[in-house]
């Protein structure tokens, strides 16, 4: 239940008489034994029903015929989340003659994305050092920035703030539905330790 009664996440199964569904996808890899490397890829993606039935019940449809799907979403089960147009990632990293390694990456996700916000970008980091000939040490760090973070970290941390949605009304028309907005991981940090046997 939302602030002000709405209720968010229910949802049906149905069958549909048409999916088109499209997906062009490029990644490149440079990755040198040592120096400058870097590693990029993007993918865009549409998908597309027809033929969901018209007055499933009285409330908004998602998602609408004739409009880029959403679907039941991983960070909010039940809730429904869109398939991006285009999201990418992309790395510049550096590797020294002793084998220690050091990234920095950006995560682009674009428009119709899983957060119901605008497009945005996040940061991440990794290092990688031998310590010992079995020994190694990893420190990552993920949404460096710690963008796109709200006050509270569920997906109900900004009600009725998303990005909108184009639903089928149950009167056969189309109109607009307004999500949360959902949450980016926050600032994340781990250290660990890597044993290798047998070396």
């Amino acid at each position: 239940m939302l602030p002000g009664g709405g209720l968010e996440g229910i949802f049906t199964p149905v069958n549909v008489a048409r999916l088109h569904t499209e997906l062009a996808a490029l990644r490149y890899n440079y990755s040198p034994r040592a120096g400058f490397g870097f590693n990029a890829s993007v993918a865009a993606n549409r998908s597309i029903i027809d033929g969901v039935p018209i007055g499933l019940g009285s409330v908004a449809v998602v998602p609408a015929n004739g409009v880029q799907i959403c679907g039941n979403g991983v960070a909010a089960p039940g809730i429904a989340t869109c398939i991006p147009y285009l999201k990418g990632y992309g790395q510049l990293n550096y590797t020294s003659h002793g084998g220690t390694f050091v990234g920095l990456g950006v995560e682009y996700e674009g428009k119709n994305n899983s957060y119901f916000q605008p497009p945005f970008a996040l940061v991440d980091f990794t290092f990688r050092r031998s310590l010992t000939k079995s020994a190694e040490l990893l420190v990552g760090a993920e949404n460096v920035l710690n963008t796109n973070v709200f006050s509270n970290a569920s997906y109900l941390a900004s009600p009725g703030a998303g990005t909108p949605l184009v639903t089928d009304a149950a009167s056969g028309g189309q109109t607009s539905y307004v999500p949360t907005l959902v949450s980016a991981v926050p600032r994340t940090i781990r250290l660990q330790v890597r044993l290798h046997t047998g070396r």
